[in-house]
């Protein structure tokens, strides 16, 4: 159902019944600020049980949507027309929506548009006679599609929900009995009745009147009216009723049907004759329900997944559900009355134990990592939070702990955090580790940089084979561990690798040390190949950046290799002649931005199964007067150097737009994908000027995606994750390119608001030639992480049919590369688009 703009409608949610039923529960006219601390705990276990943003109750009266309990800890208040909940309200069903913004009826509320609420799923909490008084609603901040097994969760916590508040409206009920009763002049507070020999009614006080419903002046001097529940008419006559206390099922005036309590005398004359037959009955209907509630409070626990405990102040073990002793392995038989801390053997995060005592008494809860010791020894995982519990009179007076086994998560973690820092052939640290060590862990500012090149490694592959060159590889990775064992070493890329020397170790020294261990006739299986290196030597500085440093060491290296190979060289600022080149390059670049130098060419991305173009990417092109066609490796680098990249940015994201609004005005509308890059991302104004293109050009922002790689995205993510929410707030696609080698983090992923994951091609190009299945093990891991949040995976630097396979069999969507297509001019494009 789709509400139109402009002021909602809601008869059903201003109806009187439904607004007297939130006067039954006391739920009407509630203060915009209240919060139900119960509530608020069911909230927050609802949160964690469905690992989403916020989840919510909301009670929704006749002019407002008021938070009663959040799992943020919260309160607030709606007006109607603001509402998401008030539709849930009027629609009396369980609601899911994915993404609101893509949702008529949600789309033009102020929530939606500020991109507060993405994905909402809300079902109704209705009062005991089918009146719906508000909603347990799940927000998220980001897209998602909720399962039906989260549906079923939402549906038992809001059970959860509905029982607290008929629980509380019993209690209401319970109170507001208990002040009138109080106030009575009678003798006798229960519902008292008395009927004659003859069952005519002589005595029916005000709270037999409030019980069963019938008027006092109706019913004295008249027959007894049916009480049992379970007969039309009454079958014995007073004389033959049982005398005593007994429990019965009485039904009211209106038809309503109540458990009681009932004490039953009768009076007699001397003569034995029955004068009076009195009836005092207490109406136990809210005492039975709210047994009942408890009964299924607590089996909701029983069946939830995450151990859930609760312990007194000494922390003794009041309840241990049934996930709680599969996580343990000991019942509720072996830990009731038992401290926990005593059977548990704990071992907290970095935080320690002193932050959980801290926390738990001053913020009066807890939440982290630890690790625990199962009963049979092996240790287990957990994400825990512990919170406080406090009685009616506001006194601590115990905790409950809800626990989660991440065992397998945090494996799958660590998995994949090896896969991400270590290189497969050498198993030394790859370039991402190295840049990590530079950038965190060193100790102390290294004092040089070995960077290392295997001379005519390229002869040795060509020679004996891919196999043998591995196998060179392994054993210079063994070699520069003998000559450095204190350093730091990584394989770079191919044949070069990066010695980092920290103090006391000289760097010179541990540079001879290393062409020693290289040079000479090496045995491969039944093979000798004689090998020697190349080694480009630059020493620290504190006011060096690591990629200067690294850079050094390559120039020093490369004035090595240039020098005749088979040598040392230090890194000297006369011989640096790249640099000059670049100073050149960037003065002629920034000429040719605004020349008109820098052109586009087009890459065609695929969709694998089917084939079709589902996006194009936007490189840019340099076509120097002089020069000839400059490549991209040459111009953006020095572009990145010179702080050009922004005009350079901006100029590609102009003509991006303007050639995808003219694509688009032909009939053929496709996705056209820009490149952000690093320093690009850190300016502040990177939002604006997206904004900007898409206004002039008039391309809708649903056509362009913009792509950031997995590092840029990392190195401020707080920030980074902003301005890329903003970019996708304006309707724009967002991608991570390369992913796989950076962090390549679930907990990162999870911050950003990307729809796309790339690929990165270096582990494409390995899928079907690494004989240890590494690259295909990356791939997956990707493919699972990435679908784990609901995001599509393209794959990149396709350029055989098999790679196409195996990508399409470990269930990547999209594919680049020159088995589709070589990057090609825009009519070449709009041809392919006409097809």
């Amino acid at each position: 159902m789709t509400v139109p703009r402009g002021e909602p409608h809601f008869p059903q949610v201003t109806a009187p019944a439904r607004l007297r039923a939130l006067t039954r529960h006391d739920l009407h006219d509630l203060p915009g600020d209240h919060v139900d601390p119960t509530l608020g705990t069911l909230t927050q276990l609802a949160a964690q049980a469905l690992r989403i943003d916020l989840v919510a109750v909301n009670i929704i009266d006749a002019a407002r949507q008021i938070t009663f309990a959040a799992s943020t800890g919260e309160g607030g208040q709606l007006e109607l027309r603001e509402s998401f909940c008030a539709h849930v309200v009027e629609r009396d069903e369980t609601v899911l929506v994915p993404d609101v913004r893509l949702d008529g009826t949600f789309e033009h509320l102020a929530l939606a548009r500020a991109g507060a609420i993405v994905a909402y799923a809300a079902t109704p909490l209705r009062s005991s006679d089918g009146q719906v008084l508000g909603t347990l609603c799940a927000v998220d901040t980001r897209p998602r599609d909720f399962t039906t097994e989260e549906v079923r969760e939402l549906t038992a916590f809001a059970r959860l929900a509905q029982a607290h508040l008929a629980q509380r409206a019993a209690l209401r009920d319970a109170r507001h009995e208990r002040a009138q009763l109080q106030a009575l002049l009678e003798a006798v507070p229960l519902a008292t009745f008395a009927t004659d020999q003859n069952g005519v009614v002589r005595l029916w006080n005000d709270a037999a009147q409030r019980m069963y419903g019938h008027p006092k002046d109706e019913v004295l001097g008249q027959p007894l009216p049916t009480l049992r529940a379970q007969d039309a008419q009454p079958t014995r006559t007073p004389g033959d009723l049982p005398v005593g206390l007994q429990e019965e099922r009485r039904r009211t005036l209106d038809g309503r049907t109540l458990d009681t309590h009932v004490h039953r005398a009768e009076l007699r004359d001397a003569q034995g004759a029955l004068v009076l037959t009195v009836d005092v009955a207490s109406d136990v209907t809210d005492t039975r329900r709210a047994r009942r509630l408890l009964e299924q409070q607590s089996q909701v626990l029983e069946d939830m997944s995450e151990a859930v405990i609760s312990c007194d102040l000494q922390y003794r073990v009041l309840t241990w559900n049934a996930a709680a002793a599969r996580m343990y392995g000991y019942d509720w038989e072996d830990m009731v009355g038992r401290d926990f801390r005593t059977v548990i053997a704990t071992r907290f995060d970095a935080s320690g134990a002193d932050a959980f005592y801290r926390d738990i008494h001053t913020r009066g809860s807890w939440e982290g990592q630890i690790v625990q010791t199962r009963r049979d020894g092996r240790e287990v995982h957990v994400r825990g939070r512990t919170t406080l519990m406090r009685d009616v009179d506001g006194q601590p007076s115990g905790f409950v702990t809800v626990n989660e086994d991440v065992t397998e998560r945090q494996a799958l973690h660590a998995q994949l955090e090896h896969l991400a820092y270590t290189d497969a052939v050498t198993g030394l640290a790859n370039r991402q580790a190295l840049l990590r060590f530079l950038h965190e862990r060193a100790p102390v500012w290294p004092c040089g940089v070995l960077f290392i090149d295997l001379d005519d490694f390229k002869l040795v592959n060509d020679v004996h084979g891919h196999a043998v060159g591995d196998a060179v590889l392994v054993e210079t990775a063994a070699r520069l561990r003998r000559a450095a064992p204190d350093a730091f070493i990584a394989r770079f890329s191919g044949d070069e690798f990066v010695v980092v020397v920290t103090a006391p170790l000289e760097p010179l020294s541990v540079a001879e040390a290393v062409q020693r261990e290289l040079d000479g006739l090496w045995t491969i299986g039944t093979r000798s190949v004689r090998l020697n290196a190349s080694v480009g030597v630059a020493h620290g500085d504190e006011e060096l950046p690591p990629g200067e440093l690294l850079r050094r060491a390559d120039v020093a290296m490369y004035t090595a290799k240039t020098g005749g190979k088979d040598r040392m060289a230090e890194y000297d600022d006369r011989t640096d002649e790249a640099r000059q080149e670049r100073a050149i390059l960037a003065a002629e670049l920034a000429r040719g931005l605004t020349r008109g130098e820098v052109v586009l060419a087009w890459q065609p991305r695929v969709h694998l199964s089917e084939g079709h173009v589902v996006a194009v990417e936007a490189l840019a092109r340099w076509q120097h007067p002089e020069r000839g066609l400059v490549s991209p490796g040459v111009f953006i680098p020095v572009a990145e150097e010179s702080g050009l990249i922004h005009e350079l940015g901006r100029e590609v994201l102009r003509q991006a737009c303007a050639q995808g609004q003219a694509w688009a005005n032909t009939g053929r509308p496709v996705r056209i994908a820009v490149n952000v890059s690093a320093a690009e991302l850190a300016r502040d104004d990177v939002v604006q000027d997206v904004r900007d293109a898409l206004t002039r050009s008039g391309l809708p922002p649903r056509l362009l995606e913009v792509e950031v790689t997995e590092s840029a995205a990392m190195q401020d993510l707080h920030v980074n994750a902003e301005k890329l929410r903003a970019l996708a707030e304006l309707g724009v696609a967002v991608a991570i390119d390369d992913f796989g080698t950076g962090y390549s983090s679930l907990n990162y992923l999870r911050h950003l608001p990307a729809r796309i994951v790339k690929v990165d091609q270096s582990f494409v190009r390995d899928l079907t030639s690494d004989t240890t299945g590494t690259a295909r093990s990356i791939v997956r891991a990707i493919v699972t992480l990435a679908h784990g949040v609901q995001m599509r995976v393209v794959a990149e630097g396709v350029e055989t049919e098999e790679q196409r396979a195996v990508l399409l069999a470990l269930g990547c969507e999209d594919a680049q590369g020159f088995l589709f297509a070589r990057p090609m001019p825009a009519e070449e494009v709009g041809r392919l688009l006409w097809r």
